[in-house]
């Protein structure tokens, strides 16, 4: 279903659950407007980020166990590099994962520099967020509060920082984005992160080619520009082959 405003709102997880975290007693929510927005900037273009380092004088605190599962695009459990990599890190460390959903109307794009999703598709959308939610529950089980998909609105640093804390985290695994809009967000959504000690980790997944690696060579190219085999040739020559899709994981600990 979709809300006059247009935004999805699916009806299978509450808006605004966050599981239970780690060695706590109560269980945190976030609202609509429990997540305040802030503002901050960055010029990293890092594609794997790491934890910033602590002070020479400060120790730095040990790696939290969970891990958070940020669904963007690839709305889907097998095939899917993130996803399999946020389970693989929480099995490691004993932690949970935590699938969440952010919606966040002034970071999904503008009509002139970015594409801002259209009225058909956040129909969509609200559909395939439906569907995973019962794929995550069906297949890894939970129910109630937990075990699916976390919905969460407003700005991605801020959802993220709630959504590490609720599963003791300190890792935020995505599947990169290569949007105009998209790529300045992860940028000022690692940094604010690394101010708290914790990482972005963007993975392949969405695209079969990685666009910054595929460079058209027309002077030795036997096609006219603006046709489809230049660009073919050049992913072929310049990128590796895609491996074989991977199923979902067998079993993932959700919380």
């Amino acid at each position: 279903a979709v809300r006059g405003d247009g935004v999805p709102d699916p009806t299978r997880a509450d808006a605004g659950a966050l599981p239970r975290g780690v060695g706590s007693s109560t269980r945190p929510r976030v609202g609509t407007d429990d997540v305040t927005s802030m503002s901050s900037t960055s010029s990293s273009e890092t594609r794997r980020t790491e934890n910033k380092t602590a002070p020479l004088d400060e120790p730095e605190p040990p790696p939290r166990p969970g891990a958070v599962m940020w669904f963007r695009q690839d709305l889907r459990l097998h095939d899917n590099q993130a996803f399999h990599a946020a389970v693989k890190a929480a099995k490691k460390t004993g932690g949970s994962v935590l699938c969440v959903f952010i919606w966040s109307e002034e970071e999904e794009g503008d009509d002139d520099a970015s594409w801002r999703p259209g009225d058909a598709s956040r129909v969509w959308l609200g559909h395939a967020l439906d569907a995973l939610d019962r794929d995550l529950r069906m297949r890894y089980g939970g129910g109630g509060d937990g075990g699916g998909l976390t919905y969460m609105r407003g700005t991605h640093t801020d959802a993220l920082r709630v959504a590490l804390d609720a599963c003791d985290a300190s890792v935020v695994f995505a599947s990169e984005r290569f949007e105009p809009a998209q790529v300045s967000n992860d940028a000022k959504t690692h940094a604010t992160l690394s101010e708290s000690n914790a990482s972005l980790r963007l993975m392949p997944g969405h695209l079969l080619f990685d666009p910054r690696a595929t460079k058209i060579d027309m002077a030795n190219e036997k096609y006219f520009f603006g046709t489809l085999m230049p660009y073919v040739h050049a992913a072929e020559k310049t990128n590796p082959k895609p491996g074989a899709p991977k199923p979902a994981p067998p079993s993932a600990p959700l919380a």
